[in-house]
């Protein structure tokens, strides 16, 4: 079982043997590195202190969140709006529901696909940020990525708004007071943010 004390997935300190590439996946390495001989100080799991590889700081984090929500908002709201084409004035819970259910998925496409696929959202490739799964630095599975958006995403979906949006905030507020920052999101996938 993998977890520490908890027993909560991305809570194990005990990750000796693991060897880690914190570098993109997706570059061409070979050649390219730089300068090898340099000594670049680590924290204790192995990853850079700064630059890339390192933890991403919270103000950019919170930077790509915004531009996320905007995006996924205004694209998946007006998609959504196009394939659900409600009549003027239907206001029936099952229009509602209906426009709700597409949102959601087109929201999960973008957040849970991307991730999945790159290892970042749009507003985390601006800030030069990507999710790695903690265990080896790889891009997170798309289980993996489905879970990281789920859990903030299931309280915007309780019957009370304020709460829920209240609670959405809680989860990625969680990620400041510990120093992976790992907010719920992040321990439920085993994720971390880093510096691209």
């Amino acid at each position: 079982m993998t977890g520490g004390a908890s027993g909560v997935p991305g809570d194990d300190d005990s990750l000796e043997g693991w060897e880690r590439d914190w570098s993109d996946p997706d570059q061409e390495r070979a050649g390219l590195d730089e300068d090898d001989d340099q000594d670049v100080p680590l924290d204790e799991e192995g990853r850079p202190i700064s630059g890339t590889g390192a933890i991403a700081p919270v103000w950019q984090r919170a930077i790509a969140r915004l531009i996320d929500v905007f995006i996924t908002f205004n694209v998946a709201g007006f998609l959504a709006f196009l394939i659900v084409r409600p009549a003027e004035g239907d206001s029936s819970l099952l229009t509602t529901l209906t426009f709700a259910g597409v949102f959601w998925v087109l929201a999960a496409l973008y957040e849970a696909g991307m991730v999945a696929w790159r290892g970042q959202t749009l507003g985390k490739m601006l800030l030069r940020l990507r999710i790695v799964r903690r265990t080896d630095g790889a891009r997170p599975t798309p289980g993996e990525a489905l879970v990281r958006y789920a859990v903030p995403t299931v309280w915007l979906l309780l019957p009370l708004p304020l709460v829920g949006q209240l609670m959405w905030m809680v989860v990625y507020l969680s990620s400041i007071p510990n120093v992976r920052r790992q907010g719920w999101h992040d321990k439920a996938a085993s994720t971390l943010v880093v510096v691209a």
